[in-house]
């Protein structure tokens, strides 16, 4: 039986409050050096920029990502392979 969204979030992020369809996608989207967050990167003597975070919607934009009909974001490059390899296999 065919498993139905039911509006929770399947790869949801605390941080940002997106969602996403893989959790490859969910990983890509969080940047930055482990070491501290982008706020405590901030407050570094000098400040650094590079600490942990997660792309905004522009970012993820311009990666070519695109939000589905249920909300949640997806790589289109990379649906169109999977499709792609499903019909060879076919």
């Amino acid at each position: 039986m065919p498993r139905h969204w039911t509006g929770t979030p399947t790869n949801g992020c605390s941080g940002c409050g997106q969602d996403f369809t893989s959790t490859s996608l969910f990983d890509a989207h969080r940047v930055g050096v482990y070491a501290y967050t982008l706020e405590q990167g901030l407050r570094l003597e000098p400040p650094r920029e590079d600490g942990r975070r997660c792309l905004d919607a522009d970012e993820m934009t311009l990666k070519g990502w695109e939000l589905n009909d249920r909300g949640r974001w997806i790589n289109p490059a990379r649906v169109q392979a999977a499709r792609e390899s499903f019909a060879r296999a076919a």
